[in-house]
């Protein structure tokens, strides 16, 4: 025992890499901030040009040309620009570490049917993930259960923030919504017949276990209801506020014919539905438009579904979605690579200015509009007296890949930047620039 100790300390007092690359969360504000001479992007309004924003107790106190600087510590930012903190609403960060390594990865439960499950209670607040992406400007994300190899209803999200000790501390909204993995049923003709039978008899298998289980939560629900329940049951508790339209349903669906059945299947059950990645979402706009659904776009760096799509079908998604008036927003994939590249973001939004959607819009579809979708325009997703004091400073506009973020808070507290990308940067920048021995 009392060489592991000296073996510790002797690491901790080496000022190895490894060490560093800890960012300690720091505590709740202290006292009132004032930021003057910065250029503010509210994104729920106009910008406004050097001007300040006070924030005290974690949240925004005041913002517009001037403030009062009574009390507070001042900080001129010479011009550097003030966005709110960007949101991905898709997202499985916090679940898993690497994912060649089996007891890093926690992202999906065994089995089709886990509503009970909740995605909050198994991130890991020490991932480096966070860290990574937040240097870039994401400052909070939905995180999501997975499917696994089967899985159809996979649970509950929570909506974190990327600060904090413990999960409960991070957890900004939880739940947020139950998530269903629409099962593919229109698979590609090319694939040999029996595997193409199976695969189809097995969506169609779980198609129909998933409607017998939202009928039995119905009945359960109005059970419950008129206090007649005998037992109680984990997996149709859960599924009661979904079927009473108190928590939403995120659909995550590719092609029109998933889209087409997910939107029904809501409908029969009255459900509150969200359409979540939706490539073919462009095929059906009118649909989706009648049955007033939001949609959350998987990224716009992704190929297209058929080999006769037109190559920019990913990239004008959002804009067709704009022009017909149905909210959107748009955010990563999900999965565990997806969410390893979550810094990129911004870009994806970018991607989507460059074919025609208004950059305020695309800069709306990662801050504001996701936060409008999940609930919690109140507190994040723009900078306005009341809510969150969460935003990063910047050099240039955050859709361009050549702007910094040098400073970031969260709920009023500024957190290190530093990750394992920075540190290891640092250390062959270093490397190159030593005297050689």
């Amino acid at each position: 025992m009392k060489t592991i100790h000296t073996l510790l300390s002797l690491l901790l007092l080496s000022g190895n890499t490894w060490a560093q690359s800890f960012n300690i969360p720091p505590p709740p504000q202290a006292g009132p901030v004032v930021l003057k001479n910065a250029n503010i992007y509210p994104v729920s309004g106009p910008a406004i040009a050097l001007g300040s924003i006070r924030f005290e107790a974690g949240k925004i106190s005041a913002i517009g040309a001037t403030v009062d600087e009574a009390g507070a510590q001042v900080e001129d930012l010479k011009g550097l620009r003030i966005y709110p903190g960007l949101i991905d609403a898709n997202s499985s960060v916090g679940l898993f570490e690497v994912d060649s390594v089996r007891g890093t990865v926690d992202t999906a439960e065994v089995g089709p049917f886990n509503p009970n499950v909740r995605a909050q209670v198994a991130i890991n607040p020490d991932s480096e993930q966070f860290a990574v992406a937040r240097a870039n400007g994401l400052l909070a994300a939905l995180v999501t259960p997975q499917p696994g190899a089967s899985g159809i209803l996979t649970g509950t999200s929570a909506l974190v923030k990327f600060d904090g000790w413990t999960f409960e501390s991070m957890t900004l909204k939880a739940p947020v919504a139950m998530h269903i993995t629409w099962p593919q049923t229109n698979l590609p003709a090319w694939l040999p017949a029996p595997v193409r039978e199976a695969a189809i008899k097995a969506a169609q298998d779980n198609l129909s276990r998933l409607e017998t289980l939202f009928k039995d939560a119905e009945s359960y629900a109005a059970l419950k209801k008129a206090k007649r329940l005998e037992h109680s049951n984990l997996r149709l508790e859960a599924l009661v506020p979904a079927v009473e339209g108190v928590l939403p349903v995120f659909f995550h669906v590719h092609d029109q014919a998933q889209i087409r059945a997910a939107l029904q299947f809501a409908s029969k059950h009255k459900l509150r539905a969200v359409l979540v990645g939706a490539e073919d979402a462009w095929r059906v706009l009118d649909l989706i438009k009648a049955a007033n659904v939001p949609v959350i776009i998987g990224g716009t760096h992704v190929e297209p579904i058929r080999r006769d799509d037109p190559y920019d079908t990913a990239f004008v998604n959002p804009l067709k979605l704009f022009e017909a008036g149905i909210p959107f927003a748009i955010a990563m994939q999900g999965d565990t690579f997806s969410t390893s590249l979550a810094r990129n973001l911004p870009y994806h939004a970018a991607t989507a200015a460059s074919f025609g959607l208004p950059p305020d819009e695309a800069l709306k579809a990662i801050t504001l509009y996701p936060a409008q979708i999940l609930g919690v325009d109140d507190q994040i997703g723009s900078l306005a007296v009341g809510k969150q004091a969460t935003f990063f400073l910047i050099d240039g506009d955050p859709l361009e890949v050549r702007s910094l973020v040098s400073r970031a808070f969260v709920q009023g507290r500024e957190i290190p930047l530093t990750n394992r990308q920075s540190e290891l940067n640092r250390k062959y920048t270093e490397k190159y620039t030593q005297p050689k021995e």
